[in-house]
């Protein structure tokens, strides 16, 4: 579901009142928040709704409930707090609620004389961690929020004990919290960007933004083996933006920064500040002094080229989508609809169609020399993994099925489902079990080795990051579902907008005799956009142009476009709303870049 982004009517249509206006009186609950230059280029809005502050007479429930609408402005939420009390928003996570907040229940504490106990139920559509990752709010019944109140000196009702939780209308999320990428480091030393919402500062995004990456990845990535190489507790001494160009000086901290990580660091940098309007490049300093790289000489700006060279997103030169011909060759797919010239990774051409069997599926690894197909065998319905042309021991890949999901990691480690378990085999390894929170039918690993989107038992969509193994215990998978209106799901590929899958469905519609489309959706599965409005598990219809189709997309981000295979042999390639053909061949897919 998209929801509009905020937009303050009232006071737009005013704009052209004042317009040309030299000074006008400032009405009472009306503030400042800064001072616009003429033709000063807008990263946010510059006229933001300030809820009403306390008013003397109110109830108990009246003051509960301005404290918990007014989430959005947190100084106008501090003047409901009671003489003593204290309340930290940014210590506390995010819930995102929908609707008119209804007004708060409130009654007596018993053994408490002169306080009082308000609680409300709201719709929650969207939770926020104090890092600023989100997911779907997917609790039943409706959470209930409680805050504990009492009386000041002039009599007037207070709220002496806040909430655990900060409430914050989803039309109100673009004036509370801006989408930003933070740029962290995989375990073999690649960008990881992590999207992400922080608090919205009246006037200094790139401070904010540049203090969060200064702060080090958070616990969720950091036990997942992503890490950073600006070193703890380096602080910003000056951050700012002069005519497109970003002035970032760091404290003596950064001295300790070695010459060999100097260009890890300007790739973080890079992919942090990519996401910020008005950004062309950076000026990195430490203490007034130029962070060079080695064997240059100068002050370099960074640009987004200092993070290509460290971006598993980035397709090699002259990548193309592979797919299998007619007799199971695998080769580049021929935009002039021909069938793929063949070039089977090692010499290896298994047939396409074996006897009394068929390929169900297809996987190729970063190099594309190692391929790993699922193929049901004779006399059988189960899919069966056949035998990838370097394994050392076949026999680890034999055993009952049905397998129903192949895939290759980054690290060209082989990722397996089999009867709704999760199997991982490192390159030189053996297969080991995968903990998931749930059973799973599909899994496509992210080539940032940390992102991974699943399809589970019964047809739902799940979404999270992927385990390091630790000594004496396998990786895992922490997952969370997302859309959960999505419960026909068949297939699922990494879509080319951050945040989003293109999911293959088996809904009634995708099926209908003589239409020859398929039913898919866009669903958005990481953090949300406040500017479009996207939020956590919006699905938004996108047609297929045939049933029965199969998804594949090269998984990183930036991403290549999902590709589908039709039934009759030709592939397409999604391109904004519409799948443009781009050759012929059954299972296409993107090797990893």
């Amino acid at each position: 579901m998209r929801r509009a982004a905020f937009v303050p009517l009232v006071v737009l249509a005013a704009a052209s009142v004042l317009t040309g206006c030299g000074g006008l009186p400032t009405p009472a609950g009306v503030r400042s928040v800064r001072t616009v230059a003429p033709n000063e280029p807008r990263d946010e809005p510059v006229f933001r709704r300030i809820p009403a502050g306390p008013q003397s007479g109110q109830s108990p429930a009246e003051v509960a409930a301005a404290f918990l609408r007014a989430g959005a402005a947190p100084d106008v939420a501090k003047q409901f707090l009671a003489p003593g009390s204290s309340w930290d928003p940014e210590t506390l996570p995010t819930v995102v609620f929908t609707g008119t907040l209804p007004l708060p229940r409130a009654a007596p504490v018993a053994g408490a004389p002169g306080r009082q106990l308000a609680r409300v139920a709201v719709d929650a559509l969207l939770d926020i961690a104090t890092d600023g990752s989100t997911s779907p709010a997917l609790r039943s019944p409706r959470p209930v929020v409680e805050l504990a109140l009492t009386r000041d000196s002039a009599g007037d009702w207070r709220v002496a004990v806040p909430p655990d939780v900060l409430l914050v209308r989803d039309t109100d999320l673009q004036q509370a919290r801006r989408r930003v990428v933070l740029g962290w480091l995989g375990p073999d030393e690649h960008l990881v960007r992590d999207s992400v919402l922080l608090p919205v500062p009246d006037d200094d995004l790139p401070s904010a933004v540049v203090g969060a990456l200064l702060q080090g990845p958070p616990r969720r990535l950091t036990q997942v083996g992503v890490t950073t190489r600006i070193p703890p507790l380096t602080k910003a001494v000056r951050v700012a933006l002069e005519g497109g160009t970003l002035s970032v000086d760091l404290d003596a901290t950064a001295l300790s920064i070695p010459p060999s990580a100097t260009a890890l660091v300007r790739a973080q940098i890079a992919a942090t500040l990519q996401s910020l309007p008005n950004v062309g490049s950076v000026v990195l300093r430490v203490q007034g002094q130029p962070l060079l790289l080695p064997g240059r000489a100068g002050d370099t700006p960074v640009t987004g080229t200092d993070a290509a060279a460290y971006d598993p997103d980035v397709p090699a030169p002259g990548l193309a989508p592979l797919a299998l011909g007619a007799k199971g060759s695998l080769g580049p797919i021929d935009p002039a609809g021909r069938a793929p010239a063949g070039r089977d990774p090692a010499g290896q051409a298994p047939a396409d169609q074996a006897p009394g069997g068929t390929l169900e599926g297809l996987a190729v690894d970063a190099d594309g020399r190692r391929t790993a197909r699922l193929q049901t065998t004779a006399g059988g319905v189960d899919p069966q993994l056949l035998q990838t042309p370097d394994a050392t021991s076949p026999s680890e890949l034999a055993g009952p099925g049905p397998w129903t999901s192949v895939a290759f990691g980054r690290d060209s480690s082989l990722w397996l489902v089999r009867g709704g378990q999760v199997l991982e085999r490192p390159r030189d390894g053996t297969l080991q079990p995968v903990r998931t929170p749930v059973a799973l039918r599909r899994l496509v690993i992210a080539a940032d080795g940390v992102h991974a989107v699943g399809i589970t038992a019964d047809s739902g969509l799940v979404a999270g990051v992927v385990g390091l193994p630790q000594p004496g215990r396998p990786a895992m998978l922490a997952l969370r579902p997302v859309a959960p209106a999505v419960r026909d799901a068949v297939d699922v590929a990494f879509d080319s907008s951050d945040g989003d899958v293109v999911v293959l469905r088996d809904g009634a519609d995708g099926d209908a005799p003589g239409r020859g489309t398929g039913s898919a959706a866009r669903v958005s599965v990481d953090a949300p956009d406040p500017d479009g409005g996207d939020l956590v598990g919006d699905v938004r219809a996108l047609p297929v142009p045939c049933p029965r189709a199969q998804a594949a997309a090269v998984t990183g981000r930036p991403r290549e476009a999902p590709l589908v295979g039709c039934p009759d042999g030709t592939v397409r390639r999604l391109e904004g709303q519409t799948w443009a053909p781009v050759g012929v061949g059954r299972f296409p897919t993107w090797p990893l870049g």
